[in-house]
Parts: structure tokens; C-alpha cells; sequence
């Protein structure tokens, strides 16, 4: 998420996913562009951090609202699953809180093909987003992920995964 705000500092989230509890709702008249990457799991106060230790790590996905199509809609880019886990639905709720409804659409994208892979696909659909690429219409070549992912970190660069 720091490299992706080191390179696009306009973009709102971009937090730590255990920092996700400490941001504040989102300001009227309209939320800013921005992208988090979440794990299904995450605390929402500190008292739930004792229950993420027994059940966090279990699943990685990007929620924006780049691609939203009114201002108070949110978009879930996920690799494996097709609901929204509690934890999530809370988060979102959150940062939506001076909007009072706010809109989910869990977007159809590439899927994970094993089971532990997913935060390389949520870094991937928060790389596209970033760069103005919607995830939903990418095919990536999964052999090539972590390869990319290396380099991005050595090279300090936001690119586009590799594509089939």
C-alpha cells in the first residue's frame, strides 16, 4: 500500500490492513478515490485483535470505489470468494458512515486457482485500479506474479501484472 501511495499520494486508504480500524469515514459531499487492500478477517476495534491472531491471514482482497458507478458505491475485487465476510461489510460501513446507504457490487474477476495466492491477486487488482485499470477485464499470467511482485519493490514501481 506505501508504494502505491508513494506514487499516487491522491488517492485515498492505502493504509496497513491492521491500521484499517484507525481510519476515519469517509468526508461529505463526496468520498475520495481509493483503494484498500483487506484481509476477509480484518479487526474493527482493538478488542478484536485477539480473534484476527486465531482467524486473520485467511484471505486477501481490494475493495475501491475507482471503478464505482455513483459516488456512494463501493467495488470488491476478490480472487476466491462471492460474498462479503462481516468483517468487511463493517469496515466498509465505516468508512461509508456519513453517507448513510451505501452500495456494494462484488465484481466478477480473475480467479485464484490454489489457496494461497490471493494477496498477489489483491496487490495486482490494487496496481491496476491505481493505474486506472479496471481488474475485472485483465487476464493475468499467474506464473509470472510473484516475479513481478519482487521487482516492483526492488524497482520502487507501480506497473501493470503481467497479462495473458
Amino acid at each position: 500500500m506505501s508504494l502505491i501511495r508513494s506514487q499516487f499520494p491522491g488517492l485515498g486508504g492505502l493504509c496497513a490492513s491492521g491500521a484499517v480500524m484507525f481510519l476515519e469515514p469517509f468526508p461529505l459531499p463526496q468520498p475520495p478515490r481509493f483503494i484498500q487492500i483487506i484481509n476477509r478477517a480484518t479487526p474493527m476495534s482493538l478488542s478484536d485483535m485477539s480473534a484476527y491472531h486465531a482467524t486473520g491471514g485467511s484471505h486477501w482482497l481490494t475493495v475501491s470505489n475507482i471503478f464505482a458507478k455513483e459516488p456512494e458505491e463501493v467495488v470488491v475485487y476478490d480472487s476466491n470468494y462471492s460474498t462479503i465476510s462481516s468483517s468487511t461489510r463493517a469496515l466498509l460501513r465505516k468508512l461509508y458512515a456519513n453517507y448513510g446507504d451505501f452500495k456494494v457490487r462484488h465484481e466478477r474477476v480473475q480467479k485464484q486457482t490454489d489457496t494461497t495466492s490471493c494477496g498477489k491477486w489483491a496487490i495486482a487488482y490494487a496496481f491496476d485500479l491505481a493505474l486506472g485499470h479496471d481488474p475485472r477485464r485483465q487476464r493475468y499470467d499467474f506464473g509470472r506474479m510473484a516475479d513481478h511482485l519482487v521487482s516492483a519493490f526492488e524497482t520502487a514501481t507501480v506497473s501493470r501484472f503481467p497479462r495473458l
